[in-house]
């Protein structure tokens, strides 16, 4: 009996392992590619670097983080934090497959994706260079 437990619950890790690392490769895909046009959430046409946030109300991470970066948007006017269900049409042209996701824009063109947390010095590092 403990076996097949044992076994089960490696499956699943497996399984959630490979699903990971899966999303992380389709985001690595739009690395070097023009981003969507943001200009409606941004309100900022000429802008052409930014940190974007994706994330959902229903993430627990999402919410974990979103204070957090809602204190650093204060700060830095190019994070730009973006809810998922209300822009969903931007989130599709991103490609967005999970939540969190950050992406980094520099000069127009998609630098990274990251889907998951990041750490403050990524944050910190994409922003002075947006």
């Amino acid at each position: 009996m403990n076996t097949v437990l044992i076994v089960i619950i490696a499956v699943v890790f497996a399984v959630m392992f490979f699903k990971q690392q899966s999303i992380q490769k389709q985001a690595a895909l739009h690395q070097g590619k023009v981003a969507p046009d943001i200009s409606a959430i941004t309100g900022n046409e000429n802008q052409t670097n930014w940190v974007l946030f994706f994330h959902a109300k229903h993430c627990g991470p999402c919410r974990k983080l979103k204070p957090l970066m809602d204190k650093m948007a204060a700060e830095h006017p190019n994070l730009q934090s973006v809810d998922v269900d209300e822009y969903a049409d931007i989130a599709r042209a991103f490609q967005i497959m999970g939540t969190p996701t950050f992406v980094a824009i520099h000069e127009g063109s998609i630098t990274e994706v990251k889907v998951g947390g990041v750490t403050r010095s990524w944050l910190r590092n994409h922003l002075s260079a947006a």
